[in-house]
């Protein structure tokens, strides 16, 4: 294949050869800097009707799909009987690799980059109705960028299609084993696969990243690791890596929950619980000290730890400013405010005692001046709030929504009661979800359209599924319900039809072909009524007229082997035909019907010799070579006839040569006897012997010649005497011969 030009497109060399496919890599002919991958279906599998559809599916499915983190589709191309996929090519390595060449759990930055990439382009699919079925590292492409590519769409279902389109050709759900979900291996209409098979496999994904391996060890039989999916707990991730972060676990594993209900309801709850996770681990494993003053109103202390007592000079090295800027201001005490200056003094040596606190646990001592400080600290924090607000309004305004709303719940997370912020979020929030519903309804308004036109070409399968399609994603929509009805309609009339066209074939005696209608309904309806009547009808009558046939069979046989018992082979042969009409595996009517040809051959043979050698006896050559002919016409190696036609043809040529013997000496005899008839001035014999040889040999050139000179002569004769010239006459009586 290397150089072949396909479509628009030139092959450049192998890239990777799977079970299924072999990917090329590719250059376009005319926009040269245009390099693709081309993926073409294996020649074993091309035989297959099923996979070539599945093939084709992955083409449709990948047209639908139009995000940065999906490989694009160029090009679908049939040519030289061969089906191929023409599409972005990407220069990177899989997740797989990467795992691989890691050995062991991945950095948590690079995983939350990835997979937030990973997320965003599979929330995008589910959101068009679209589950992708077969999500592993190995179909997690990452580009040299940093940029991940969902590949390999190849078994990828839409949502709305029925429970059979989830099943390969042998009843085995479809999947990789060791990241297929409970619904996929289980594969019944009990258990349908919807996007949170996906969910699943995600989160199976994120095990092994978060580990190193998948949570079922692939040392296990396939079966054990099937039924695994199916029953067994997996191993918590933090048994093989204790550093990972609770908080972490708990989302691996509701990821990868046995039931698809108690999973992540959609790939955008996965994310930002991850990315919430993720960030607190990025923060430290432990929670820095809260001081007092970062404590909302309402909120809960948290307990210090249990330290030992603090050394004397810890206490001395605590700034009164930390008093000043931590405390509200006590208003000194008045006369005879006794308790409030004890109060007071109480407040200053907690305020002491927190200072020593603080100095045990950072082992450092507030710098003077704290007051300042705070100040300039809040105004940068103000300014990088300003900042990544403004940063998030940018990115909302160009649609990117996600990356918007992930940068105000960083703000969100470190200052709660920002107002700006939560308000941005909900207007993102809001924003995100319009173009989502206004892409979903143009998206509806396109297949609805497209069901209508398929409707009206007498597509009802393809109409019917794009109907159901629609409500799967809009459960009430009345255009899709009312193409629905119209299918059912169709479809009634079409099986009307085909009842009344099975009875017609059943009242001619077409019992087979009544039978194939009848099936062909109940494969379909298999509870139609009227199909099953008609069946039972056919195959009723059917099993009736086998029985007469076999009457009427013994009889015919009967008559047949008499007629040859009698030697009427050509009756009998007759006969026997009919019985295999009837009976096309009789033996006994294939026996008559070959012994009945023989004698018909034998009869007509010796027929036709004794004739031909009646005729010979008679030196009738002719009509014996005619008989000998009319054998060989039917039979043109029967032996005996090929010698018949052989004695007649040599007698027949003898007889010839006699007779044109004979006829030259006639000829001869009535040349001479002309002649001296002329000689003689004989003119009128001598013209009737010429006349002779011309009835003889109508062309013979002298005995012409010779008849027209005695022509001659008699009128010459006739006038001499007519004019008196009987001198004449008598001169001309013996003419000189010429």
């Amino acid at each position: 294949m290397i150089g072949k030009q396909i479509g628009n497109y030139k092959i450049v060399e192998l890239v990777g050869k799977g079970g299924m496919a072999v990917v090329y890599r590719g250059q376009h002919l005319t926009l040269s800097r245009r390099i693709v991958a081309i993926k073409m279906l294996s020649t074993e599998l091309e035989r297959d009707p099923s996979f070539s559809e599945r093939f084709f599916r992955e083409a449709e499915v990948m047209d639908r799909l139009k995000h940065p983190n999906i490989v694009t589709l160029y090009d679908f191309i049939e040519q030289d009987n061969h089906h191929f996929i023409v599409m972005e090519y990407v220069s990177g390595i899989t997740l797989n690799q990467i795992i691989k060449e890691t050995n062991g759990p991945l950095p948590l930055s690079q995983i939350r980059d990835i997979f937030k990439q990973v997320l965003d382009a599979i929330g995008y699919a589910h959101r068009l109705g679209i589950v992708h079925r077969d999500l592993k590292p190995s179909n997690i492409m990452i580009n040299k960028e940093g940029q991940v590519k969902i590949t390999d769409f190849g078994i990828a279902r839409l949502l709305a299609e029925n429970f059979e389109a989830t099943l390969t050709t042998t009843g085995m759900g479809i999947g990789s084993p060791y990241y297929m979900s409970p619904e996929q291996v289980l594969a019944s209409k009990d258990h349908p696969i919807t996007a949170a098979s996906d969910i699943y496999s995600l989160g199976i994904t994120l095990y092994q990243m978060v580990t190193g391996h998948v949570p079922f060890s692939k040392k296990d039989s396939l079966f054990t690791i099937l039924q695994a999916h199916i029953s067994a707990t997996p191993p918590p991730p933090r048994q093989f890596c204790p550093d990972v972060p609770e908080s972490l676990e708990e989302i691996i594993l509701k990821a990868i929950e046995k039931k698809p209900k108690h999973r992540w309801a959609t790939c955008e709850d996965f994310w930002q619980a991850l990315d919430k996770a993720i960030t607190e681990a990025e923060e430290g494993k432990r929670q820095p000290c809260v001081p007092p003053s970062t404590i909302q109103k309402g909120e809960a202390v948290p307990p210090p730890p249990e330290i030992p007592p603090i050394p004397p000079e810890a206490t001395d090295t605590v700034s009164p400013e930390i008093c000043a800027e931590k405390l509200p201001q006590v208003e000194p005490p008045r006369k005879g405010s006794l308790l409030k200056v004890i109060l007071s003094l109480l407040i200053i040596a907690g305020i002491a005692g927190a200072g020593g606190y603080f100095y045990v646990q950072h082992k450092k001592v507030v710098p003077p001046h704290s007051t300042t400080v705070v100040k300039e600290e809040k105004i940068k924090e103000n300014a990088v709030v300003r900042e990544k607000l403004d940063k998030a309004r940018s990115l909302i305004s160009q649609g990117a929504f996600d990356e918007g709303i992930r940068i105000l719940d960083q703000v969100i997370k470190d200052y709660p009661d920002n107002k700006l912020a939560l308000k941005l979020r909900d207007e993102a929030v809001r924003k995100k979800q319009a173009k989502a519903d206004e892409e979903l309804k143009k998206e509806i308004v396109a297949r609805l359209n497209r069901a209508r036109s398929l409707l009206n070409k007498g597509s009802l399968e393809e109409a019917r599924k794009l109907a159901s399609e629609i409500l799967a994603i809009d459960p009430g929509n009345k255009e899709a319900l009312k193409i629905i009805d119209a299918v059912n309609q169709e479809e009634e009339k079409f099986v009307k039809n085909l009842i009344i066209k099975g009875y017609s074939f059943l009242k001619t005696g077409k019992f087979d072909e009544a039978i194939r209608v009848a099936d062909a309904v109940l494969e379909k309806y298999p509870e139609n009524p009227k199909a099953l009547k008609l069946k039972s009808d056919a195959l009723l009558e059917k099993d009736r007229a086998e029985r007469g046939i076999q009457n009427e069979v013994a009889i015919k046989l009967v008559k047949a082997e008499a007629y040859l018992d009698a030697q009427n082979y050509t009756k009998a042969k007759l006969l026997a035909e009919k019985i295999l009409k009837l009976d096309p595996e009789n033996e006994k009517a294939k026996a008559i019907f070959e012994k009945a040809k023989a004698g018909e051959k034998r009869k007509f043979v010796d027929e036709k010799l004794g004739k031909g050698y009646t005729y010979l006896e008679a030196k009738a050559y002719s009509l014996a070579l005619r008989e000998a002919r009319e054998i060989l016409k039917v039979y043109p190696d029967e032996p005996r006839a090929l010698k018949l036609k052989e004695e007649a043809s040599a007698l027949l040529e003898k007889k010839r040569r006699e007779e044109l013997a004979r006829r030259r000496a006639r000829i001869a005899r009535y040349m001479n006897e002309g002649k001296r008839f002329f000689s003689m001035g004989k003119y009128e014999q001598s013209m009737l012997a010429f006349r002779e040889v011309l009835r003889i040999d109508p062309n013979n050139k002298q005995a012409k010649i010779w008849l027209a000179r005695a022509k001659k002569e008699l009128e010459a004769v006739r006038k001499a005497w007519a004019t008196g010239g009987g001198a004449y006459k008598i001169e001309k009586q013996n003419p000189k011969e010429e």
